[in-house]
């Protein structure tokens, strides 16, 4: 979670063009809320479970490409594959990142260069860890997603308690901040 509060913190840092004093305690208050407090985490922090370093992973992909993303060089880009990729080691459902990244280099940059590096060492790992880690590993990781469909109702649910929470969450620090 560490990890992935630094992430974050660099992120908002490198897309925030003027950064004062009063910003450094919003986003470190954000990060620490996110990370540390809220109920986006809750208890995963003392279980032994693939989604937070997942997501730290992704923040650390994101965080490898966003202070320079219109001129990202290559290095930054196969880093911030190798992030998503461990990110997809963790747990085969964070690769929205990298989707999103990949489309913003095809449908904004038009630019096929980045794209393949950013997307070929993760195609390249993820096909080689799919071939090499046998029969059971792709049933598990691919065959079983197909019997195990999405719950739309209880998503559905998730999603209207998130929607009305987690902007209070967010709103907080703004709030101590203006009282």
């Amino acid at each position: 979670a560490l990890i992935g509060f630094l992430a974050q913190v660099k992120i908002v840092r490198a897309i925030t063009p003027r950064w004062t004093r009063r910003d450094g305690f919003v986003v470190i208050a954000m990060g620490l809320i996110t990370w540390f407090g809220g109920s986006l985490v809750s208890w995963w922090l003392v279980t032994i479970r693939p989604d937070i370093p997942a997501a730290a992973m992704t923040a650390c992909g994101l965080a490898a490409i966003v202070p320079e993303v219109r001129r990202a060089r290559w290095w930054r880009l196969v880093v911030a594959s190798l992030f998503f990729t461990a990110a997809w080691s963790f747990k085969q459902s964070f690769i929205w990142a990298l989707m999103g990244s990949c489309l913003y280099y095809l449908a904004m940059d038009r630019d096929l260069r980045r794209l393949m590096l950013l997307a070929l060492p993760f195609a390249v790992l993820a096909v080689a860890t799919v071939a090499l880690m046998g029969p059971q590993y792709r049933e598990n990781t691919i065959e079983l997603q197909k019997v195990f469909g999405l719950n739309l109702h209880d998503g559905n649910s998730r999603l209207a308690v998130g929607a009305i929470l987690i902007p209070w969450f967010l709103a907080w620090p703004a709030i101590v901040l203006l009282m």
